[in-house]
């Protein structure tokens, strides 16, 4: 089923702003965290520039490393051996602006009508179609009206 050209682009704009407000967010975060514990930076630009790097580095690998970690940053985090801002949401936000920064810069693919950096690679052999079908349309719709609900209240609370 195809769709006018009016709706294509609609959504892609809805996409595209809805990433642009995360990554200005993650980057909130991100200077949020290293003036809070300003003289003591140290743990907190190390998990950054340790995250950034990795998402850099191995982008697929990255979102697994994170997950396993997960119960590791949030025991540092409760016991305040890690003296920094949620090492977790810190963790997230670097990957994220790093997952963005790789999509700017290097060469971008196009996976079912959105563009996307190599995080489909393991999709490589499979002959990939250049229109979405309804499912992935229906998912699609679903993740951003969640994202910019998250977006609003966020923006309400600040």
């Amino acid at each position: 089923m195809r769709l006018p050209p009016f709706v294509t682009s609609i959504e892609r704009a809805w996409s595209t702003t809805l990433n642009l407000l995360f990554f200005a967010l993650c980057l909130r975060f991100q200077i949020a965290g290293v003036r809070e514990f300003y003289p003591e930076i140290w743990p907190t630009v190390a998990l950054s520039g340790g995250s950034i790097i990795l998402m850099l580095w191995l982008p697929f690998r990255s979102a697994f490393a994170l997950t396993a970690a997960i119960p590791l940053l949030t025991g540092l985090g409760t016991t305040t051996i890690l003296r920094s801002t949620d090492p977790l949401s810190l963790a997230f936000s670097a990957l994220f602006i790093a997952a963005s920064l790789r999509g700017l810069c290097l060469k971008t693919y196009t996976f079912q009508g959105r563009k996307t950096t190599d995080f489909y690679e393991a999709l490589k052999a499979k002959t990939l179609p250049s229109q979405p079908d309804k499912s992935f349309r229906l998912v699609s719709i679903i993740c951003d009206s969640l994202a910019t609900a998250i977006l609003l209240s966020f923006a309400r609370q600040l």
